[in-house]
């Protein structure tokens, strides 16, 4: 049985209230499994090695990873002198709105065989950003465990649960991803050509990096993408100087409320953004911590040398501030935002208000207009042998020049409410192309 130290800082991980444990994971019956699996030596480790598998061959894959194991004779105290070797399954879905790309049976039996904690199934069906690490006592043999879920948004959604074991030499790693699009980024990076993934492959916390990359990746595309929906709507309500002709900005919606729908859309998706980047600083800041504690130094670091350790720090330093100054770029722009909603509020209100007005000048000069043309209408008709026909010929230009008032007041009123509209369109602003943006599931 484990007897793990745990150390956990994330308060997600704390609170019962975060983890939907009476709630099972969601898998994708409905398509058949597939999973990338890797498994590397510790020595050969330049090259790509892995495949994607059915359930039958991840089974095949499984059984290949649980004999090698087996065939290891190491004592307890004895510790492999050689690189750490790399064992990684991968797959789609989040486990809670997006099915896992595996069965249940198959995913139990992918646990079972990289030795992970029940813990690690309670954290897949959190839908809150969670991290923690675990040191664990197996037969007089310690591992480390790191849990790494970020929350369920429409920014980026990522597990991965990670076991070191300095006895064997090797880590073992179970990723999903949401998306397929995102993991083959991830995929690319773990098992592709060049010294940046060999280092992956050997050292787990270049591993960590990795996915911690990937999701501050998604997470500026999306800050990128409100910041130019915010920008348009500042162009347009003159609150920017905007002028670059080489650039073109979203047309927005000529109409008050359309804009307001917008922003507030707006508004919405930057709490999400917001709260992703609040999790990758604290992650970032976690793991950065984790590398200069010297009690789980020796699994992080394993047999990696000292030039590449203090390369994959430097990183993290790196990471942890360029996180830091994307997070203050979201909360200027909240506020930007929320001055643009406060400003298009107070147009709102100034046209109902020039409604009103209009409204109140047309029935103060309609109104007599109307009495004093049925007074002298009636005079048309004889009345006691008198006729009031000869009054109309002086009445009428009268009604005539209050009737002539009432529409200019009405053209006015016109003229004002078409210059929302005229003032854009001399600016000729268009629609931006936006690349590589792509929506993702909202919980």
């Amino acid at each position: 049985m484990s007897k793990p130290s745990i150390t956990v800082t994330n308060r997600d991980l704390q609170s019962p209230g975060s983890l939907s444990v009476e709630k099972d994971i969601v898998f994708d019956l409905e398509k058949p499994a597939k999973l990338y699996c890797l498994s590397t030596c510790g020595n050969n480790a330049e090259s790509p090695q892995g495949q994607w598998h059915d359930r039958d061959g991840t089974l095949r894959f499984l059984q290949t990873i649980s004999k090698r194991a087996s065939t290891k004779n190491l004592s307890a105290k004895e510790v492999s002198s050689d690189p750490q070797s790399l064992v990684f399954i991968a797959g789609t879905g989040n486990g809670t709105l997006l099915g896992l790309s595996l069965d249940k049976i198959l995913f139990q039996n992918i646990i079972q065989t990289f030795e992970f904690p029940d813990k690690v199934e309670r954290t897949i069906k959190s839908i809150h950003g969670v991290f923690a690490r675990f040191i664990e006592h197996r037969d007089d043999k310690k591992s480390l465990l790191i849990l790494f879920s970020s929350p369920k948004t429409p920014v980026r959604e990522i597990f991965c649960a990670i076991r070191i074991c300095l006895v064997s030499s090797r880590t073992t790693c179970l990723l999903f991803d949401a998306t397929p699009d995102d993991l083959s980024r991830i995929i690319k990076a773990v098992d592709g050509l060049g010294s940046g993934s060999k280092l992956v492959k050997q050292n787990p916390l270049a591993l960590i990096v990795t996915i911690l990359n990937e999701c501050g990746f998604t997470s500026e595309l999306k800050r990128e993408d409100l910041d130019k929906d915010v920008l348009g709507a500042e162009v347009q309500t003159r609150a920017s100087s905007w002028e670059d002709p080489g650039k073109t900005l979203v047309r927005w919606p000529h109409d008050f409320y359309s804009v307001m729908s917008i922003l507030h859309l707006c508004q919405n998706n930057l709490m999400f953004v917001n709260h992703a980047v609040e999790f990758e600083v604290a992650a970032w800041e976690f793991f950065q911590q984790m590398s200069r504690k010297d009690e789980v130094r020796e699994w992080l670091k394993a047999n990696t040398s000292d030039g590449s350790w203090q390369a994959i720090r430097d990183d993290i330093d790196y990471e942890l501030a360029h996180a830091i100054s994307r997070k203050a770029q979201i909360g200027c722009l909240r506020e930007r935002v929320g001055v643009q909603i406060s400003l298009i509020d107070n147009m709102v209100a100034h046209q109902e208000t020039s409604q009103t007005s209009l409204i109140a000048i047309l029935a103060l000069v309609f109104a007599p207009a109307s009495l004093i043309a049925s007074i002298f209408s009636a005079g048309i008709f004889p009345t006691s042998d008198r006729s009031w026909v000869p009054f109309i010929s002086s009445t009428l230009p009268i009604t005539l020049v209050t009737v002539a008032i009432g529409m200019v007041f009405l053209e006015r009123q016109l003229v004002v409410r078409a210059w929302w509209r005229k003032a854009p369109q001399a600016e000729e602003i268009q629609e931006i192309p936006v690349t590589e943006i792509r929506p993702h599931e909202s919980c």
